[in-house]
C-alpha cells in the first residue's frame, strides 16, 4: 500500500495514516478536513457518496413529515443557500474539498439534488405527465453533453453552477423519466443501472493502481490499456454487487425490516 501511495497521481497520504485512509475510505468516512485538503485522498469521488449518505439519513429521520408542500419550501431555502454558497466561493465545484465553507456548500448540494428527487417522486402520485416523444431522447442527452462540457464563465460561473443544479439537471431529469424506453434496449438500460454505483465507487482507485502497476511497462499497454482498464473496472463492479451489496442488503432487509 506505501508503494503504491507514493506513485498516484492523486494527493499522498502519510504512510503511518495510510492505513487509517483506507479504513475510513471504505466505509465512505474523510480522511482529511482541513480547508484546502482532499477529503478522500484514496478515492476523491467518494465525496459525493459521503454526503448522499448524510442526505439519505435526513431523509430517514424526517420522512414522515416531507409532504409535497414541505419538500417545496425545503427546496426553496436550499436554493437560496445553493446560490449564497456560490457566489461567496465563485462557483460550487468545491465539494471534494475539505474546509467549513467548501464542505457546507458540499453538503447543500448534495441534500438538495437527493431531495429534489424525493420531490420528483412524490409529486409523481399526484400530478400524471404524459409520454413524450422519442425524439425529446437525444435532446435531453444533448443539452446534458453541453452542461458538461461547457467552458469557465469567469465571474459568473457560480450562477451557471446554481442554474444547472437547482433548475437544469432537475428538468432534465423529469424529462427523461417521461421519456419511452424501446424493449430491445430496456435489459442493457438495467444493466447499466446495475452498474452505474459500484462503477463511480471503484473506478478511480482502480486506475491509479493500474497506472502505477503499468509505468515504465512495454508499450503495448498504452493501446490497449483503456480498454484492459475498463474491463477490469467493469469485472469488479459486477462482482462488487453479486457477492458483497446484494448478499449485504438481503441480510440487513431481514434482520431489520422483516
Amino acid at each position: 500500500l506505501t508503494k503504491l501511495n507514493l506513485g498516484l497521481g492523486f494527493e499522498l497520504v502519510e504512510a503511518d495514516k495510510l492505513y487509517l485512509a483506507v479504513i475510513l475510505s471504505s466505509l465512505f468516512l474523510p480522511t482529511n478536513f482541513g480547508p484546502g485538503q482532499t477529503l478522500f485522498p484514496l478515492n476523491p469521488p467518494s465525496w459525493s457518496l459521503f454526503y448522499e449518505l448524510v442526505a439519505n439519513f435526513l431523509y430517514a429521520i424526517t420522512r414522515r413529515l416531507l409532504n409535497p408542500v414541505v419538500l417545496v419550501g425545503a427546496l426553496a431555502l436550499g436554493a437560496v443557500i445553493l446560490a449564497y454558497s456560490a457566489f461567496k466561493l465563485t462557483h460550487l465545484d468545491v465539494g471534494p474539498m475539505g474546509g467549513i465553507k467548501a464542505m457546507f456548500a458540499a453538503a447543500v448540494r448534495a441534500i438538495f439534488g437527493v431531495f429534489f428527487g424525493i420531490f420528483l417522486f412524490k409529486i409523481s402520485n399526484f400530478v400524471r405527465m404524459p409520454a413524450l416523444a422519442s425524439w425529446v431522447s437525444p435532446v435531453v442527452i444533448g443539452v446534458i453533453a453541453i452542461i458538461l462540457m461547457a467552458p469557465s464563465f469567469g465571474s459568473f460561473n457560480w450562477v451557471f453552477d446554481v442554474f444547472v443544479i437547482a433548475c437544469g439537471m432537475p428538468i432534465l431529469v423529469m424529462l427523461a423519466a417521461r421519456l419511452p424506453t424501446p424493449a430491445v434496449l430496456v435489459k442493457s438500460f438495467v444493466f447499466l443501472g446495475f452498474l452505474s454505483y459500484p462503477l463511480y465507487v471503484v473506478h478511480v482507485p482502480l486506475y491509479e493502481v493500474f497506472k502505477v502497476l503499468c509505468d515504465n511497462q512495454a508499450g503495448w499497454y498504452k493501446a490497449f490499456g483503456g480498454w484492459i482498464l475498463l474491463a477490469i473496472v467493469i469485472a469488479v463492479s459486477i462482482v462488487s454487487v453479486k457477492f458483497i451489496d446484494e448478499p449485504l442488503r438481503r441480510y440487513l432487509i431481514i434482520k431489520f425490516l422483516a
